[in-house]
């Protein structure tokens, strides 16, 4: 295990059906996600067989205001904002405003799809319109020195605004 990974510990090596086996635990993580890449080495009638094994490991979604988004540094933290959309840039990408009490952030692209890589283009097929109430999950990122919702971010929930009267 690489040293940086100190959040990964390796039990012993155990035989299970005639395969050698170990398992690896891992620590609880508050943060982003993190990944690593664990080196397994033995040695056989004197010739050494080496394999190796990519670990990634997502990190705990934090429900914050927007406000609190804006005080939260860039990386793969992912974040929970609930808030209205405003000012709908693409229908295509989902780029808009997530608006709260707190404040306000761009949102640079929306998917239904749930945490991809790149952005599938699914946010037409969502329905959401400026005024209707969304959360939605996705990274600290920012654009010229400017805060953003990354990722892309994706769609948890979704309330269509109502019109209503008052008498």
């Amino acid at each position: 295990i690489p040293e940086d990974a100190a959040w990964l510990t390796a039990g012993e090596p155990t035989n299970i059906g005639g395969a050698t086996c170990v398992e690896l635990t891992a620590a609880a993580n508050e943060g982003g996600v993190r990944k690593t890449t664990v080196t397994f080495k033995t040695t056989v009638d004197g010739k050494d067989y080496i394999a190796m094994a990519d670990v990634e490991q997502a990190g705990a979604i934090k429900a914050v205001t927007v406000a609190e988004f804006l005080a939260a540094a860039e990386g793969t933290s992912l974040y929970e904002l609930t808030g209205v959309v405003k000012n709908i840039k693409s229908t295509t990408y989902g780029n808009f405003d997530i608006v709260d009490a707190t404040g306000s952030v761009y949102v640079y692209g929306l998917t239904n799809n749930g945490a991809v890589g790149s952005n599938d283009k699914t946010f037409a097929s969502l329905g959401i319109n400026e005024g209707d109430k969304v959360t939605i999950v996705g990274t600290r990122a920012s654009y010229n020195g400017t805060a953003q919702v990354g990722g892309p971010a994706y769609l948890v929930a979704h309330t269509a605004a109502q019109a209503a009267t008052i008498a």
